[in-house]
């Protein structure tokens, strides 16, 4: 194998280590994740009763996370306590998203939780399931960037 090779190989997979953040816990040893909010268990669906495109161009920039979420649970006639986020920091990379797509997904995280973690630059994902709205976080603003439907 060629050095370079192997180098890149060797960078893209300790990246992807320190990045993915899915730790298997061990049934006796590990205590349940510690959280300020609980997500509803079971999540309920969304029933949507638009397009993603056009609830992506419902919302708008904003400058709290809290904003952003209430905005979301608005135009879906929701609680705001339905709407999850998930964030990518932007630190991290991931050789081959498409190989390692579940593995890399970050967790989904309340609004009390995902306010403690969130730094400049992150990307970040409202989510509503099965609908998800990708946001960009730039220190001071959120700017919705599009929404999806998840399968």
């Amino acid at each position: 194998m060629h050095w370079r090779t192997f180098l890149l190989l060797s960078s893209c997979l300790l990246l992807f280590t320190a990045c993915a953040h899915t730790e298997l816990p061990t049934p006796a040893t590990s205590p349940p994740p510690q959280s300020t909010a609980m997500l509803p268990t079971p999540w309920p669906s969304v029933e949507l009763q638009e397009t993603p495109a056009q609830i992506g161009a419902k919302l708008a920039t904003v400058d709290a996370l809290s904003v952003a979420v209430a905005q979301l649970a608005a135009v879906l006639s929701v609680p705001p306590s339905q709407i999850a986020i998930r964030i990518r920091s932007k630190d991290c990379t991931v050789c081959n998203l498409a190989e390692n797509g579940a593995q890399s997904q970050p967790p989904l995280l309340p609004l009390a939780d995902a306010e403690e973690t969130l730094s400049a630059y992150d990307l970040l994902w409202l989510v509503a399931q099965p609908l998800s709205c990708s946001y960009y976080f730039d220190g001071k603003t959120f700017t919705p960037r599009g929404c999806q439907v998840d399968e």
